[in-house]
């Protein structure tokens, strides 16, 4: 909400600007290219509190200027089709998702080339549609392309690196669980030596690592990572918070499959307090491809 509010404010602030500068000559105005710019924030903050209708009015609008300014072809104009292709994933309309996002990459496969940071965004984006799509072969072989360009144009110990081994291991979980970890495991080793062992990002790969075990029906392994997790995010987050709450949930499914019934069901009762504190409803453990660490 304050990011929203600042936002806004610096919109407001922007086109007075930009009127000013027309007033002295300036056919555009001096500063549209902000104006454009802070719109496309707006719809990303819009995006992030859920609001998908107020979103979509912004990046359109941002979309309409960086077209009419700059051109179809523009770099600009891709992040803007990249940002309402994720609304509209986040609606799970992901036939116009991946429409935008494909959009995006002919852009910069055109402007920049394969080998770029900001290409393996666009292919990430169109992986992670495939992967909500559950066409798990196309949205690996879009994760290993990214990870390969990740890799040359970053280096192998580079955050963004990891969070592409954990989309891999996202996918792998459904096909190859001894793969999976092995990516997890790689991921924690990045993120470790970046952040420190206390990190939120530690404490979210070993929830993930945790889950891999438990569907090895590992579940001393498996609750052994879950409580590793549980300690950072407590230390971090603080006992109220949703991804505690997560990881709660998956040490009573762990009891559970362990034969103890009763303090699973007190796990799982902790969990569902902190979501309806949070106005969250019940969920199973989160599993989806990662945008960030």
């Amino acid at each position: 909400e304050e990011a929203l509010h600042l936002c806004t404010s610096a919109l407001s602030i922007y086109l007075t600007l930009n009127d000013y500068s027309r007033q002295l000559g300036w056919k555009d105005g001096f500063f549209w290219t902000d104006v454009a710019q802070t719109t496309d924030n707006i719809g990303v903050v819009n995006m992030n509190l859920g609001d998908s209708e107020s979103a979509l009015h912004y990046h359109q609008t941002a979309l309409l200027m960086r077209e009419a300014k700059l051109g179809p072809h523009h770099l600009d104009v891709a992040a803007t089709k990249d940002n309402l292709g994720l609304v509209y994933r986040q609606l799970n309309y992901t036939e116009k998702a991946l429409e935008l996002h494909t959009q995006a990459l002919d852009i910069r496969l055109q402007t920049v080339g394969p080998y770029d940071v900001a290409t393996a965004a666009s292919k990430t984006a169109i992986a992670n549609v495939y992967y909500q799509r559950e066409d798990f072969g196309k949205a690996l072989e879009l994760y290993n392309e990214v990870l390969e360009t990740q890799m040359e144009t970053l280096g192998h110990d580079h955050l963004d690196v990891a969070a592409t081994l954990q989309n891999i291991a996202t996918v792998l979980k459904h096909s190859d669980l001894d793969q999976s970890w092995d990516k997890f495991e790689t991921s924690l080793g990045i993120i470790v030596g970046i952040y420190g062992h206390n990190h939120r990002s530690v404490a979210d790969t070993l929830n993930n690592m945790g889950g891999v075990l438990f569907a090895q029906d590992k579940f001393d392994a498996a609750m052994s990572t879950y409580q590793e997790s549980l300690e950072i995010g407590m230390s971090i987050l603080g006992p109220g918070h949703p991804d505690v709450a997560a990881t709660l949930s998956n040490i009573g499914a762990v009891l559970e499959k362990q034969g103890k019934k009763e303090e699973a069901e007190e796990k799982f009762a902790q969990a569902a307090a902190i979501w309806q504190e949070a106005g969250i409803e019940w969920q199973d453990e989160l599993d989806g491809p990662r945008a960030e660490l």
